[in-house]
């Protein structure tokens, strides 16, 4: 039996918030401005996806995608040339699936320009899911290398119009402005550094082996869910009871006003036969199989930014 794992609601902080349904957008995002983008990483780093792997963790029961990079420049961090693995969440193995919408696509043989963070145990990953991966292409008509980022997730106007959010500029330009934002925010950089000087920075994580004959391009690994991921009680007219685990909810109501108006207005779409309802509290935290379905607030797996 194949087990596939996948989160329904996560509230990240205050910068997203993941609803997982059947959706090719089922996430959405509010925009990092490039200022705190370069202030809150731990590394920004030029480099070209080598390989990427999917692999079952045992530990933390979800699939991470291991991708390699070997990077040729590096503008902010601790961080050698050469090649590094980061682990992403999110990927298919033969018997498991976690699907996680609105994570970058490394695609292998591109380069890119990398914002990165680290796991609790060190592990490097691209912050802010996709908002800290910008794809970098030759532009023959300027002769200078573009940075484009894309993120498949609905992204919402930006909050302060005054702060710049860039998807598109010339690479050179992205970094010199990532440069100053970083030297002109002393206090802010020298905090967030001091948040995580206990956590390494680790070049490989210390689990991933390579094995680059069974790798597959990361960006292949996330789309729709395969046919029988769903739940089966719209099919008899039974309701579906979400529970809500309100530790570190950022709410009067510890996120239960706010998830029984989203379960309202999930349950009251024309046309669908899907009924949801509130369970009552919840034990669960973070994205876990333990086959109970709630919303947790804060990212308590510390597997997003």
């Amino acid at each position: 039996m194949r087990r596939i794992n996948a989160p329904l609601l996560v509230a990240l902080s205050t910068l997203a918030v993941v609803l997982l349904a059947p959706s090719a957008n089922a996430t959405t995002i509010v925009p990092i401005s490039d200022r705190d983008l370069a202030v809150s990483t731990r590394a920004i780093v030029e480099g070209k996806v080598i390989f990427a792997e999917p692999l079952w963790d045992p530990r933390r029961r979800a699939v991470y995608t291991y991708v390699t990079v070997d990077v040729e420049r590096v503008h902010k961090g601790d961080v050698p040339l050469g090649q590094i693995v980061l682990k992403q969440i999110g990927g298919r193995t033969e018997r498991h699936e976690t699907v996680v919408h609105g994570v970058p696509s490394l695609s292998r043989g591109a380069r890119a320009l990398l914002f990165l963070n680290t796991d609790r145990d060190g592990a490097l990953r691209v912050a802010h899911l996709a908002l800290g991966h910008y794809e970098i292409t030759f532009d023959a008509a300027t002769g200078r290398d573009i940075a484009t980022r894309s993120v498949d997730a609905v992204v919402l106007p930006r909050v302060a119009s005054h702060e710049s959010v860039t998807d598109v500029a010339f690479l050179d330009d992205l970094v010199a402005s990532a440069k100053a934002a970083i030297v002109a925010s002393p206090e802010e950089v020298a905090r967030y550094e001091a948040a995580r000087e206990r956590v390494p920075v680790l070049v490989v994580p210390p689990e991933y082996v390579a094995n680059a004959s069974s790798g597959a391009p990361y960006g292949s690994e996330f789309g729709f869910l395969n046919p029988g991921f769903r739940w089966f009680e719209p099919d008899s007219g039974a309701a579906v009871a979400i529970r809500v685990n309100g530790r570190r909810a950022p709410t009067v109501s510890k996120g239960v006003n706010e998830t029984r108006a989203a379960l309202a207005a999930w349950s009251n779409v024309a046309g669908s036969s899907l009924h949801l309802v509130y369970g009552g509290d919840a034990n669960t935290a973070g994205r876990v199989e333990d086959g109970v379905s709630a919303v947790t607030f804060g990212d308590p797996g510390d597997e997003l930014d």
